[in-house]
């Protein structure tokens, strides 16, 4: 299995999935609901509630179903399409390694005047 993750389109379902659907479900999810093609060229990104696995389905012939599963800490994630965005090969490497790609500009810390 090595991907050309270049030629690939990525894809966010935003809010969460639940971690046990398999790859007919996934498809089903991504057909039916996000009105793509999961047989395309692309990768699709799904996340469970609890924000700690991320499930990315692609279609080489046939399905596989990538798997990362946090054991401290929980991936950002878009809750709504509004907060969801395109995102590229690299942002992807991004959310795998932690980083929060949605908030494109650092919170801005309260400051209290009294």
């Amino acid at each position: 299995m090595f991907f050309d993750f270049d030629s690939y389109s990525y894809y966010v379902r935003p809010g969460y999935t639940d971690a046990r659907k398999s790859f007919r479900t996934l498809s089903c999810i991504v057909d039916e609901e996000m009105n793509l093609d999961s047989r395309a060229k692309a990768m699709f990104i799904f996340c469970n509630k609890a924000r700690n696995t991320l499930k990315i389905l692609v279609w080489d012939n046939g399905y596989w179903v990538l798997t990362k599963r946090l054991e401290k800490g929980s991936f950002a994630w878009p809750s709504s399409n509004e907060e969801a965005i395109t995102i590229t090969k690299d942002d992807i490497k991004r959310i795998i390694q932690g980083e929060d790609i949605f908030r494109r500009l650092p919170q801005m810390a309260r400051k209290i005047i009294y």
